[in-house]
């Protein structure tokens, strides 16, 4: 009863409707009217099912005229407050399809959702939820992986005594557009849509998101464009700028880094740079030092970095943030350690300490790496050798007949976050639970957003006495 009147506490009171707000380009009908004032005091009164039968008269039993639309509306919020929910979500949704260009239709979609959502919670109604993904032949594949992990994670929620289900409602980008699947995933029901392999896809999904009122979850995005300037798209992969403003965080709290340097790649994409830009920026907004910024002309300067840095400027620095970007990263850090130790004295390479990102994961050179002590920020971490990675893997394998790759891992654990918070039809209550959240541990990802709509857990490794550790 608690939750049943806040929601009718969510539904504003029209007492009126101002001159202002109605039809100009059609006929006024002054019987119509009348019947109309009528029914707004009958709703005024809390007679609904009476104030609902009479703006369904001013509506429907006139040729078009400069109260239609706002009859029309009032009759879904009447059967709204008279806890008619399935009649008021069967209204609302005709007003949005006969009046799709009515200054009213954002109302009427809101009041829609509202009865929707009310309808379920009585019933225990499925929550449907818009997967949106490429069938093409080439992302097919990984689109494929990505859906039987977020499968097995519903289905797992499913199966709990007493869960509220979780319907999931497949669109095909590939046919459809990023555009044209979330709509017709929000067309058929959905609130909440998950998807999109790529930031170029996400966008064009989170911008129509937002016009539609409805909560979209990015799983592999790291532009942040996805979510800038919006209230209702989320990045479950912390973005490219978020990750560096990690590693600083990480690197003055944590490591209590006070004197940095950055040295970072002019490649094409701009992702080393990026992630250097923001690593500075935070790094300084937390009271650091940073020495340095030394953008490289291209990847092979990683490898005669004697020619870019001095030894001088190294001596002045603790902690050096080297992100790298692109193929063959085990030959870049390699070069480039080499490098640093024909710069240093052995007592000078173990003052510094070589700060990096997920290029720089589980790299074939740890007695080098151990010398610098390289600390790195990553965003999926497996350990197959656990119990529950292991039962996950016999799930997935019984499911597809393979064992799961890092996309049927991350399926899985959003899957499970998801299950968790999806507890309602309303995009404001999902937005809510989730910036909300608690910090999130999955097998292979963390999430927490912390008030941010962007993903901000990561995982933290480091390279000592020749061996690489999960330091946090």
């Amino acid at each position: 009863m608690a939750k049943m009147a806040a929601l009718l506490m969510l539904l504003v009171t029209v007492a009126a409707l101002p001159a202002s707000a109605r039809q100009t380009s059609v006929p006024d009908n002054a019987q119509a009217q009348t019947l109309f004032d009528e029914a707004l005091t009958s709703f005024d009164a809390g007679e609904y099912a009476e104030a609902a039968a009479q703006f369904s008269r001013v509506a429907e039993g006139f040729d078009l005229h400069s109260m239609t639309t706002a009859a029309a509306l009032m009759e879904g919020k009447a059967l709204y407050r008279a806890g008619a929910f399935q009649e008021a979500v069967q209204t609302l949704s005709r007003f949005e399809e006969r009046f799709a260009s009515s200054r009213f239709v954002t109302d009427a979609r809101r009041a829609r959702r509202l009865a929707a959502n009310a309808l379920e919670a009585t019933a225990n109604a499925p929550i449907d939820l818009g997967i949106i993904l490429s069938l093409n032949p080439d992302e097919a594949s990984a689109s494929q992986e990505l859906f039987n992990g977020l499968r097995l994670a519903v289905d797992a929620h499913n199966g709990m005594p007493g869960a509220r289900p979780i319907r999931m409602v497949f669109r095909d980008i590939g046919q459809m557009g990023a555009d044209g699947a979330l709509r017709s995933a929000v067309d058929a029901g959905s609130a909440t849509v998950f998807g999109a392999l790529f930031s170029d896809q996400a966008t064009v999904a989170a911008a129509l998101a937002e016009e539609l009122e409805v909560v979209f979850i990015a799983p592999l995005a790291t532009d942040e464009q996805v979510t800038d300037e919006r209230t209702l798209a989320f990045q479950a992969n912390p973005s490219i700028q978020m990750r560096g403003r990690l590693m600083a965080r990480f690197a003055v709290n944590g490591l209590r880094l006070r004197d940095l340097g950055v040295v970072t790649e002019g490649e094409a994409n701009g992702i080393s740079r990026l992630m250097g830009a923001a690593f500075a920026q935070e790094a300084e907004s937390l009271g650091a030092r940073v020495r340095f910024a030394e953008v490289l002309p291209g990847p092979r300067a990683w490898l005669n970095i004697e020619n870019h840095l001095s030894a001088d400027s190294l001596r002045a620095v603790s902690g050096l943030y080297a992100p790298l970007a692109g193929a063959a990263s085990d030959q870049l850090a390699g070069g480039f350690l080499g490098g640093l130790r024909n710069l240093l004295t052995p007592d000078e390479q173990r003052s510094l300490r070589v700060l990096g990102n997920s290029e720089w994961h589980d790299l074939p050179l740890r007695e080098d790496a151990s010398r610098f002590m390289v600390t790195y920020s990553n965003d999926y971490f497996f350990d197959r050798s656990t119990d529950r990675a292991q039962a996950f893997t016999r799930r997935f394998r019984n499911l597809s007949g393979v064992s799961p790759g890092r996309l049927g891992v991350v399926g899985y654990d959003l899957g499970t976050y998801l299950s968790e918070h999806l507890t309602s039809s309303d995009p404001q209550e999902v937005r809510a639970r989730l910036l909300s959240a608690a910090p999130f541990q999955g097998l292979g990802v963390r999430v927490y957003f912390g008030g941010e709509q962007v993903n901000r857990q990561m995982f933290y490794h480091r390279y000592r006495d020749g061996q690489l550790s999960l330091m946090r």
